[in-house]
């Protein structure tokens, strides 16, 4: 299940298939808690999925520059 597929129905979360783009338009605080809400999303998505959640939670521990 790709990520762009979750943009479309959390209209208020699809920076995160342009990160770039919605970076130069939205403040600092803004950027912020959509990330926040951005991440809870990503978490319920995950929580559905059983690979998709130990993904996460290994990229998420490990950090970007560490992949398995």
């Amino acid at each position: 299940r790709m990520i762009n597929s979750r943009c479309s129905l959390c209209l208020s979360n699809s920076f995160i298939c342009m990160p770039r783009r919605n970076a130069e338009e939205t403040s600092d605080e803004t950027e912020k808690s959509r990330l926040f809400f951005s991440g809870i999303s990503m978490v319920r998505t995950a929580v559905r999925d059983v690979n998709l959640r130990s993904q996460f939670w290994a990229a998420f521990k490990e950090g970007p520059t560490k992949s398995k």
